[in-house]
């Protein structure tokens, strides 16, 4: 009777077990059928976006790359005749929702031709981030030359900072790849940039004699006894980096930021205090992070484009002008979930235009819902600190949502209720 039992009670185990096999192997036999319809597919969407940004091409050529290199790809477009009209570059950077592929056009000028934005993981939120690879936005880099900023010689999706954040980057990584392609001599082309007197006096630099451009770099100048480099690492915007080396190559004075510094308040812009600059005063050659060196936490980014600039400069050699690092070689994103810090550095959002309840455009809600970081539930008690008001709103300002009314600040008198704790301690 039992053993009965047992077999009526394994049967529908057994066939869902039946099931479920059959359903994997249909599973699989279809994807092995459609992955080289699928693979030749975003090939032929690559080759379109390609003729796309530089429709004056008549051929084109892919260029090898260096293990290192930024870039995904680089081809070198012909005329009809053969001569080089050209170079399109692809580059691949993390948005909002994922992976977003961006082919970039550049003429012998060093001039954007034209900006491709989409790939076949797009998945930025339709109606915010997704207009990223509309004309709108996709048109204003056409004719454009040298660094791009955001919200300053472009401008941002409304709604999708982040997105466009990601979009911009990723522009300008792959001009400043093409850029060393191009024949012509950067010393003889860079124009000279100006050193105010707050900038000599922190460098304990001397009598500064502008030398030109380098390979890698922005600018140098002989001094009294050295000699000063610049280069420009990317964050969220641009990190300018300057440094000062007697003639052995040796740290004298260093100084990061200018006007257009804009790294998120609290983190990114960390780097500007005194303690991370200190530590790279006597040093020589290319640095990395733990040999002694200390990165800013929670602002990973910031840290590595920062230091991208700082290599460039300490591995720079006045004899030859050229430098053995690019400034533009910071960490490059890997699958979407593991670069949250690139999601959290781009996200400055955009001011309130209106005040409209959150739930009046669901597409904005999803997007701005979705945790950039991994969230971390705090729930106050009297035996914790209270977190500093502006660190607070900061932290709880939605990345892309720009529909939603900044939150108040934080007070722990009285102790708020369960689902008001649970609100104002969820960060992005």
């Amino acid at each position: 009777m039992k053993t009965g039992f047992r077999k009526i009670l394994l049967q529908p185990y057994v066939m869902l077990m039946l099931v479920a096999m059959v359903m994997s192997f249909a599973i699989a036999g279809v994807y092995a059928v459609t992955k080289d319809t699928i693979e030749a597919a975003a090939l032929e969407a690559q080759a379109a976006a390609r003729t796309a940004v530089m429709p004056e091409a008549a051929a084109m050529a892919e260029l090898p790359l260096g293990e290192d290199d930024p870039v995904d790809y680089c081809y070198e477009a012909y005329d009809a005749a053969g001569n080089v009209v050209g170079y399109v570059s692809q580059i691949t950077v993390v948005g909002f929702g994922g992976e977003i592929e961006v082919t970039v056009g550049m003429d012998m000028t060093g001039a954007i031709t034209a900006v491709s934005v989409g790939g076949s993981d797009f998945s930025e939120t339709s109606g915010l981030g997704a207009k990223t690879r509309e004309p709108g936005f996709t048109e204003q880099f056409s004719g454009k030359s040298g660094m791009l900023v955001l919200k300053q010689n472009i401008d941002s999706v409304t709604g999708a900072s982040v997105s466009s954040g990601a979009v911009v980057s990723g522009v300008n990584k792959a001009v400043s790849y093409m850029s060393a392609l191009l024949p012509e001599d950067p010393d003889t082309a860079a124009e000279e940039i100006p050193l105010t007197a707050e900038q000599l006096l922190a460098l304990g630099a001397e009598n500064p004699v502008w030398m030109g451009g380098g390979s890698g770099i922005d600018g140098w100048w002989r001094t009294d006894g050295g000699y000063i480099v610049r280069a420009t690492g990317f964050g969220e915007g641009p990190i300018v980096v300057l440094m000062a080396f007697d003639n052995d190559g040796v740290v004298t004075g260093i100084v990061i930021g200018d006007e257009n510094f804009m790294e998120t308040e609290g983190r990114g812009d960390r780097v500007l205090e005194d303690w991370y600059r200190a530590q790279f005063l006597g040093r020589s050659g290319v640095q990395a992070y733990g040999a002694g060196l200390d990165a800013i936490s929670g602002a990973t980014v910031t840290s590595d484009a920062t230091l991208a600039a700082i290599n460039a400069c300490m591995s720079f050699d006045p004899a030859t002008g050229i430098s053995a690092v690019s400034a533009v070689e910071d960490t490059l994103p890997g699958e979407a979930s593991a670069e949250t810090d690139a999601v959290t550095e781009a996200s400055v959002p955009e001011k309130e235009t209106t005040a409209e309840p959150v739930s009046a455009e669901p597409d904005a809600v999803t997007e701005a819902s979705v945790p950039e970081e991994e969230a971390v539930l705090v729930t106050p008690s009297p035996t914790f600190a209270p977190a500093e008001p502006d660190a607070v709103t900061e932290a709880t300002v939605p990345e892309e949502e720009e529909a939603r009314t900044p939150l108040p600040r934080v007070s722990l008198a009285p102790l708020p209720t369960p689902d008001a704790v649970t609100e104002a301690s969820v960060t992005e």
